[in-house]
């Protein structure tokens, strides 16, 4: 479902960094690594590491990624994004570092801001010159969903704030929280771009 919303978000961070060279795309919630795979056919010199604790999801990933023959440039690692001290080791030191949390981080949130500020906090220390690119979706009052006039945006916007409470997930936020949150962290937001199903880029460094 992540997938599926996020996906006009997820072309627009790839088409932002598509002058990009020699760079290792590290993906949080990686899912079925279409992004991944996407970076990694723009240039030969591109590299991918996707993380997801979900072990069905890393499975078909791990298909997705062979039948599109960049099995040697893409390392998946089964396990919570915050177990840094793993996953480092397979980010190529000698890469540019760019960073994707797409419609992940408000999940962290459950436990606490604190808790979302420290890992980005700890993930500026390690990878000083990195990219981190943020896509939340912008959360909505359900006054704003009522007077939403376009149909399709208002089931979107109403499944995306429903489900998340049904499945004790963390609620998505409004820009301004994000802003906040990411300032928190030591990252600056270079710019905030719109996509569709309400959810906001953030392009920091």
């Amino acid at each position: 479902a992540s997938g599926a919303f996020s996906f006009d978000a997820n072309r627009i961070i790839l088409e932002k960094i598509k002058e990009a060279e020699n760079s290792v795309l590290i993906d949080f919630g990686c899912g079925s690594a279409e992004t991944l795979i996407k970076f990694c056919r723009m240039r030969s010199d591109h590299f991918g590491v996707g993380i997801d604790s979900n072990e069905a999801v890393i499975f078909e990933a791990r298909k997705r990624i062979q039948q599109s023959g960049m099995g040697e440039r893409i390392v998946l690692c089964h396990m919570d994004v915050q177990n840094i001290d793993f996953w480092q080791k397979y980010v190529p030191s000698r890469k540019k570092p760019i960073f994707l949390a797409s419609t992940m981080l408000h999940e962290f949130l459950e436990s606490s801001d604190d808790f979302v500020v420290n890992f980005l906090k700890e993930l500026k220390r390690r990878f000083g010159e990195a990219r981190l690119f943020v896509a939340e979706y912008n959360g909505l009052s359900f006054e704003e969903i009522k007077n939403e006039e376009d149909k399709r945006r208002k089931l979107q916007a109403a499944m995306y704030e429903l489900w998340h409470p049904f499945t004790e997930q963390g609620m998505p936020q409004p820009r301004e929280r994000w802003e906040s949150l990411l300032g928190a962290a030591g990252w600056k937001i270079s710019e905030v771009v719109s996509s569709e199903n309400y959810i906001l880029v953030y392009d920091c460094r």
